[in-house]
């Protein structure tokens, strides 16, 4: 898929895949997980009929260690989850290394969102699937199937498109720091920090954008030939051409459309958190502005 991203794949010394190219599907929710839970389990409910159980054969458990998922635990986790025991959730795959599919949640308690040191928190959802499935079922597809996950969350605001699944920090080496800077087009998204910082912003570009777009940007967004749908409750979804796209700032792709909804909603943007002290902030911020300069 050479015309709308590159195909890659970092591995460790030991040759564990620890960086690949991937879709992600991700919605942000400002509701507390009490009311979210049965939406969530719907929702994952949805992903793992159109990828298959076996897709998601491990999860985490409390003590941050990965267990095989069988039916019993299944079962257990959703009682748990709609018991508010389990508000944190993780499963992939394969625990070895970067795999192809992923799902996460990561719910707020109605207690977090209601204290003031968590005003800008959020509950987070994020679905995994491989840039092969993209191929094998074509982005009308992937396209319909991100609308039909949409229509089972109470969502504020989402996105979907190409993104780096990685094992670890993704600008933590001057390798896969070019490669984010080289493709604008693939996300980096940290979904966890991200949930604790988002508020009322929204993340953007990304290749879908799901939002309630400020009105003040709404003529702008439907005359400049944006891909606009609106949805149920006041709410829209942009899509930035029939493909995701990566880009590439070495052969002068620079990405528009991606561009131009940046500068349009940047009153409104979330900024990529940046923590004190952090030795990755430079490197982050500069990323983040990748579509500015």
């Amino acid at each position: 898929m050479k015309a709308h991203y590159p195909r890659i794949r970092l591995h460790a010394e030991h040759g564990a895949l620890w960086v690949r190219e991937s879709l992600h599907v991700c919605f942000y929710m400002h509701l507390p997980h009490e009311e979210v839970a049965p939406c969530i389990l719907d929702a994952l409910e949805c992903y793992c009929r159109e990828v298959g159980p076996q897709s998601l054969g491990f999860y985490v458990d409390y003590e941050g260690n990965w267990q095989q998922l069988d039916g019993f635990r299944q079962r257990e986790l959703r009682r748990e989850m709609l018991e508010g025991q389990w508000t944190l959730l993780e499963m992939r795959d394969t625990p070895q290394e970067v795999g192809a599919y992923g799902f996460s949640y990561y719910g707020k308690s109605r207690a977090t969102l209601d204290a003031a040191s968590a005003s800008d928190a959020v509950s987070a959802v994020s679905f995994w699937l491989p840039t092969e499935y993209l191929e094998a079922s074509g982005p009308e597809h992937v396209r319909a199937f991100a609308l039909h996950l949409a229509a089972t969350l109470p969502w504020s605001s989402g996105h979907a498109g190409l993104a780096f699944k990685s094992l670890t920090g993704l600008l933590e080496t001057e390798e896969s720091r070019q490669l984010c800077l080289r493709y604008p087009g693939i996300d980096v998204a940290d979904v966890s920090t991200i949930s604790w910082h988002l508020g009322q912003r929204v993340r953007v570009p990304s290749w879908m954008n799901f939002m309630r777009p400020p009105v003040q940007a709404l003529p702008h967004l439907i005359q400049t030939g944006f891909d606009f749908q609106s949805l149920e409750e006041g709410r829209a979804v942009i899509t930035l051409g029939l493909w995701p796209e990566a880009g590439d700032l070495t052969e002068g792709r620079n990405l528009p459309l991606y561009r131009e909804l940046v500068r349009t909603l940047e009153p409104w943007r979330y900024h990529e958190h940046v923590p004190r002290r952090s030795l990755m902030g430079e490197h982050v911020r500069r990323w983040d502005r990748r579509f500015l300069e």
